[in-house]
């Protein structure tokens, strides 16, 4: 037997398959943010991206992304109709 098997009988607590760590909604989106902000000083590498700035992209991306999902629930509701009456 070799000594992963050995640990796993001493702690059966390693026997649990979901080994993921539960992160609060705000360690979440600081993750999130930190990976857009990452790749925003990559792009633009001779940008300083300022907080304000870094938060108002923020907020355009949430409004297209808003925007776009309202257009497609409209597209589908009309397409939807215009089948029915076909």
């Amino acid at each position: 037997m070799d000594t992963q098997h050995l640990r796993m009988i001493a702690n059966p607590y390693l026997l649990r398959k979901n080994k993921e760590k539960h992160k609060s909604e705000d360690v979440k989106l600081i993750e999130k943010n930190d990976l857009l902000y990452r790749y925003l000083e990559l792009k633009y590498k001779d940008v300083y991206i300022n907080p304000k700035l870094f938060y108002e992209i923020i907020t355009k991306i949430e409004q297209s992304m808003e925007e776009y999902q309202v257009e497609m629930t409209l597209k589908f509701v009309v397409d939807s109709v215009i089948i029915d009456n076909m």
